[in-house]
């Protein structure tokens, strides 16, 4: 009887949850460490795998940007080789409809430029302000250059200075937002060419 009345005490304070656990067999011990160990791992493994998506999300992302941007700068350097031959198709016209379809020429050439300007200010918003000063002088230029050109002569012998004069500052605006455009580019196909 007093042996029934024993079990049917409360443990003593000293008995912790460690001691009750050294007190399970060693079979038992080791399969709780296995389960605590395995279920560790797996939380750690999953948060890895969430880290490595949402990395490789990321990576793809800023490669996407900056491989169009990248396209966007070699189509902008065609538009402008486009621009420069335009230009001296203006200037070397003999007659209205030459100057006519070489304005044209450079309408398109200009609005295609702007399109392939504004891809590559989207990919590299850190020259985007160098961009569209260097766009927008060169625009304004070509512009005043059609104007000029429409009140010369047919004749090119007795075109005004100001033409040859234009045009060469008008060549150097040109070449000056090809070297940004090309400098750009080429920092986009090496940050693309680092995320690949």
């Amino acid at each position: 009887m007093l042996r029934a009345i024993k079990l049917g005490l409360p443990g003593r304070r000293g008995n912790s949850v460690w001691q009750r656990l050294a007190r399970l067999p060693l079979v038992m011990r080791l399969s709780a460490a296995f389960v605590l160990i395995y279920a560790f791992g797996a939380v750690v493994g999953l948060t890895g795998i969430v880290n490595l998506i949402e990395l490789k999300r990321d990576t793809d992302t800023l490669y996407q940007r900056d491989m169009r941007g990248a396209i966007s700068a070699e189509r902008a350097q065609a538009e402008l080789a486009k621009l420069g031959r335009a230009q001296l198709a203006l200037t070397l016209a003999t007659s209205g409809a030459e100057r006519d379809t070489a304005a044209n020429d450079i309408a398109q050439a200009m609005k295609q430029l702007d399109q392939a300007v504004d891809g590559v200010r989207n990919a590299a918003p850190q020259q985007a302000q160098a961009l569209q000063k260097e766009r927008a002088a060169a625009g304004r230029m070509m512009n005043d250059y059609v104007a000029l050109l429409r009140k010369q002569p047919l004749d090119a012998l007795q075109f005004d200075a100001a033409v040859s004069i234009d045009s060469h500052f008008l060549g150097e605006q040109l070449q000056k937002l090809g070297a940004l455009v090309e400098g750009t580019r080429t920092a986009l196909a090496r940050q693309a060419g680092n995320t690949d």
